[in-house]
């Protein structure tokens, strides 16, 4: 049996080969992780999607234009008054990339006040691209006066992890 070591491999013109290049199927790897989290209770007030948490985003840049991109969040909300509604969703910068017709990922509702529940989120984006993109939580009521809160009792996370494509 023969050992090959060697400090770098490069291609003829300097750069460093993808695995693909040295005939390497990794479709599927976790390419990497990032986690953001919020412990401070934050309020939904209005009735189109906004920012729910400045520190519930992710910025990451892809590595290859093929990699997916699983992101998750896992919260709690809490309804302070009768009868509101609201949706959580994802946007990768300015997209929502949940549910199309703007009901979001996850939807909460009380119909009596004082009143918490988890709510989470799950989706597999493809983003196309290898410029910096950033994933963050984003948050609107959908009927009731409101507000509603976000994070209120529990730390909220929002989970992006890169796969290979």
């Amino acid at each position: 049996m023969s050992t090959i070591k060697v400090d770098t491999v490069q291609k003829l013109n300097g750069s460093v080969p993808k695995a693909s290049d040295l005939g390497l199927n990794v479709t599927g790897t976790i390419l990497q992780v990032k986690q953001a989290t919020d412990e401070n209770q934050r309020t939904i007030s209005g009735t189109s999607y906004a920012t729910c948490s400045n520190t519930l985003s992710v910025d990451i840049t892809p590595t290859a234009t093929s990699s997916k991109f699983l992101v998750s969040f896992d919260t709690e909300s809490y309804f302070a008054t009768d009868n509101v509604s609201h949706y959580l969703t994802i946007y990768r910068d300015s997209t929502d990339i949940g549910n199309s017709s703007g009901y979001g990922l996850a939807r909460g509702f009380s119909s009596s006040s004082d009143i918490s529940m988890g709510m989470d989120g799950t989706i597999l984006d493809s983003p196309n691209t290898t410029s910096q993109i950033t994933y963050q939580v984003y948050g609107k009521l959908a009927s009731g006066s409101g507000p509603a809160y976000f994070n209120s009792q529990t730390i909220g996370t929002l989970t992006v992890m890169e796969v290979a494509g």
